[in-house]
């Protein structure tokens, strides 16, 4: 968790920011992310995902469909 929060600090702004493509083919850049070490910190519409050691809640992302 620590790496990817490190990760996405060393690339948002005015970088080009982290990216990952979701299932659906959806392209989702990260600008902002924040380790969840207590799982009561997380909301019903959090996007939140699981690593190895603990979850990493997005903070600020936008969501980018494919124009094809």
């Amino acid at each position: 968790a620590l790496d990817i929060y490190n990760f996405v600090r060393a690339l948002t702004k005015p970088y080009p920011g982290a990216y990952f493509y979701k299932e659906d083919g959806t392209k989702v850049i990260v600008w902002k992310v924040a380790i969840v070490f207590e799982e009561d910190t997380i909301s019903k519409n959090d996007f939140v995902i699981d690593t190895l050691d603990f979850k990493i809640k997005l903070i600020d992302y936008e969501e980018l469909n494919d124009p094809s």
